[in-house]
């Protein structure tokens, strides 16, 4: 140890006998805090540990503990933030002396003042950081520290390693504490249980940056996962305190603080179904914590979606159906399936969409491509026929914000499926009279997706195989994939307005048929679409009525763009006319691609 120190240690010392022969004395309390308070600031990164080591065994049997403890915790607590040991997870320095302190202090006294100094530490949110140097040094010289500015650590750092330091404390006094009111601890303590949270948000945000000031990510992330421990031990405590005094844990602000962590400690973490190390064994005490409060699935099923987390959402349906916890993935697909279902189809809610999409993104995202077969499909009493329909149908009728990514999860689960399933699948969708236009659409777009990746491999999906099953059914206008009727009823779609009603549908047929006539060149015809019978056959029944019906909607549409139209009116002329051109662009070149490969195998 370095001479220095181990002078002032040795002036703690003897300061300590001075009090210890007159507890009364004023002078010797002042002497002996202020000896502490330099040897502290004296200390070095080599000679840390053994000084703190030091200072513990001299006041762990001491009288004087019970006395100025808090005092010393005000003194050290600042400290805790200076030293890279600390947020390695090393129990040394500041921090093992603290402990100390926690045990011998009053407990209702340090309840009380721990937390109170911990709500002046840290700033709710990021946007009250601030680079004065003023705010910064009252900030710490409030709690006794040192005015220098840590130099390898943002403020914002510094200050929340300070609060958790005491937000210790306040957890270790409220385990030893016996409380006949313990709601009125809570109040007391909210507002520092609440920052806290606020602080796990903030780290949340920057877990994975590491050009933060000077601070590497796994600091931010090892803060987190201290923090968020000491949130699961706090609720741990405060519940075995109400649930011994028979409070009504659901109406009081243990109810509010249980979402809060759960929302804001747990959600922002990337957890998928079975949340990986430390979050899992975390996770497993907090829903205890929560169960115990009278929470279950149905009312974090109901909660907000800002008090929700979707790793909570998952791990607390994993406890409640056990078929998500084991190794089959199509199982814990299938387990989801109606807690999927009854948010989308439920009270109208951006909120509930948002976490039924969420439980269905991470569903589906462990389970390889392409490995869902009939097999799986009959065992799961075809629970994932109807999940497909009602994704697809919640993206067909939401105008919600959510819908935004579910073609993209509906997309991902449809490809878990084997080429067969898929086409079975896609088939229903799409053949179903009493789905709606929207739904049909999704289903072509992923068809031709899959047309052009399994073009001439061994699939339901190949060139030869399309032509064969799906083609026709898009090829003839009285086909159910041309349905508008609500009720199901077939419909032509030469007749009326009806291509009006379908035209994105029409589009994606007419552009999947003009993509095989592309790629399927005349000589090597291995679809047989380019038959002069089929040609013709295709032109008489399909395109040619087609076009002829285009061009007449066309010219009723001039007619009625030459009269005064409101404005809503002319809007919607104007896209019917342009989806109408659309329609006969694609039959042109339809037609220009028959022509040249008609004459080529003539």
């Amino acid at each position: 140890m370095a001479e220095a120190v181990q002078l002032d240690l040795t002036a703690v010392v003897q300061a300590h006998a001075a009090l210890l022969a007159d507890a009364q004395n004023e002078d010797a309390r002042a002497r002996f805090l202020k000896d502490v308070k330099t040897l502290v600031e004296s200390t070095t990164d080599d000679t840390e540990y053994q000084t703190y080591a030091a200072l513990n065994e001299l006041l762990q049997a001491s009288e004087a503990l019970h006395e100025l403890g808090w005092e010393l915790a005000q003194l050290i607590g600042p400290k805790v933030g200076l030293r890279s040991t600390w947020v390695k997870g090393e129990k040394c320095g500041p921090e093992l002396l603290l402990s100390t302190i926690a045990v011998a202090v009053n407990p209702r006294e340090l309840a009380l003042f721990s937390v109170e100094l911990a709500t002046t530490l840290v700033p709710d949110s990021e946007s009250e950081e601030t680079d004065d140097e003023d705010e910064s040094d009252s900030g710490r010289g409030a709690a006794g520290g040192s005015e220098s500015q840590p130099g390898t650590t943002s403020d914002f750092w510094y200050k929340a390693t300070v609060f958790t330091a005491f937000l210790t404390m306040w957890a270790t006094a409220m385990k030893r504490i016996k409380v006949s009111r313990v709601d009125l601890y809570i109040d007391t303590a909210a507002p520092a249980l609440r920052r806290g949270v606020a602080i796990l948000m903030n780290l949340c945000a920057h877990e994975n940056d590491g050009t933060r000031d000077s601070l590497p990510s796994s600091h931010w992330q090892s803060l987190h996962d201290r923090l968020l421990a000491l949130y699961v031990v706090i609720l741990e405590t405060l519940e075995t305190h109400m649930f011994a005094q028979k409070v009504d844990q659901a109406t009081s602000g243990f109810a509010d603080l249980i979402f809060l962590v759960i929302g804001h400690g747990f959600g922002p973490v990337s957890c998928d179904l079975l949340a990986p190390e430390p979050y899992l064994a975390l996770k497993d005490r907090m829903l205890a914590v929560a169960a115990k409060a009278g929470f279950g699935a149905k009312a974090l099923l109901r909660a907000k979606e800002d008090t929700l987390g979707r790793s909570v959402l998952l791990a607390w349906l994993s406890d409640e159906l056990p078929s998500l916890n084991d190794g089959d993935l199509v199982a814990r697909l299938a387990a989801c399936a109606p807690h999927v279902t009854r948010l989308l189809h439920g009270p109208p809610s951006a909120a509930y969409a948002q976490q039924a999409l969420r439980l269905l993104s991470a569903a589906v995202k462990p389970i390889p491509p392409a490995s869902i077969n009939a097999g799986d499909t009959r065992r799961t009493d075809h629970v994932l026929d109807d999940l497909v329909q009602s994704t697809v149908l919640y993206l067909a009728h939401s105008t919600a914000q959510p819908a935004a990514g579910a073609f993209s999860i509906f997309r991902d689960l449809v490809a878990r499926f084997d080429d067969t399933e898929r086409a079975r699948l896609l088939g229903l969708l799409m053949l179903d009279p009493l789905a709606p236009p929207t739904v049909r659409t999704a289903a072509l777009a992923i068809l031709k997706d899959n047309v052009h990746s399994c073009w001439d491999q061994p699939s339901p999906f190949s060139a030869q195989h399309i032509a064969l099953t799906f083609l026709p059914a898009l090829l003839n206008p009285t086909s159910p994939v041309y349905a508008t009727d609500p009720s199901g009823a077939p419909a032509n779609l030469l007749v009326g307005t009806a291509i009006l009603d379908c035209v994105p549908i029409v589009m994606h047929a007419l552009n999947l048929y003009l993509y095989i006539l592309v790629r399927d060149k005349p000589a090597s015809n291995v679809t047989r679409l380019w038959h002069p019978d089929h040609v013709a056959q295709t032109n008489d029944r399909f395109l040619h009525p087609m076009r002829e019906r285009v061009t007449e909607l066309l010219a009723k549409s001039d007619g009625r763009s030459e009269n005064h139209l409101a404005a809503n009116e002319a809007e919607e002329e104007a896209e019917r006319t342009l989806a109408l051109q659309m329609l006969r662009l694609v039959l042109d070149q339809i037609a220009d691609r028959h022509s040249l490969g008609v004459t080529s195998t003539i």
